[in-house]
Parts: C-alpha cells; structure tokens; sequence
C-alpha cells in the first residue's frame, strides 16, 4: 500500500511539474541576429514574445561572441529577422 501511494505521489508530481511547463511557455519565436558580420538563426520560447526573443538572442550570442564585452553587446541587437506564434 505505501508503495502505491508513493507512485501516485511521485505521479502526480511529475504531472504538475509538466502542466506547469507547458503553461509557461506559450510563444515561440524564430529569431536571427547578425553581429560582426555573421548571422546566427535561433528558436526561442517562453511565457511572453519578449521573453521568447531574448531567449532566442541569448543562445544566438553565445554563438556569435567571444567573451562577456561581445556578449553584452550581441544581447543589445534586435533581431535582423523575427516570426513569433502562439506555442
């Protein structure tokens, strides 16, 4: 019995936790940034368009720079190109 109800428990946890996630993130966005010259082409998903995008931006920017002055600088752009949908 305690077996039982420590699945149901742990089930019904992980549900949640799932529920959850799927609640937060309701936009997703194709973003690309250029910077020095390069362009890199990322999705982006989150609660909001603007979370999206700045999700989108920082795994774009973490391709594009090298070190934190280009990282900072790369998260500063606005997309070159942008598509964003209900999720």
């Amino acid at each position: 019995m305690r077996t039982l109800v420590t699945v149901a428990a742990l089930g019904l946890f992980v549900g949640m936790l799932w529920y959850g996630a799927q609640q937060e993130a309701q936009v997703q966005c194709d973003a690309c940034f250029t910077f020095k010259g390069r362009t890199e082409c990322r999705v982006g998903v989150g609660a909001t368009e603007e979370s999206a995008i700045a999700s989108a931006n920082s795994a774009s920017c973490a391709m594009l720079g090298s070190g934190v002055t280009d990282a900072m600088r790369c998260g500063a752009l606005a997309p070159s190109s942008l598509r964003c949908r209900e999720h």
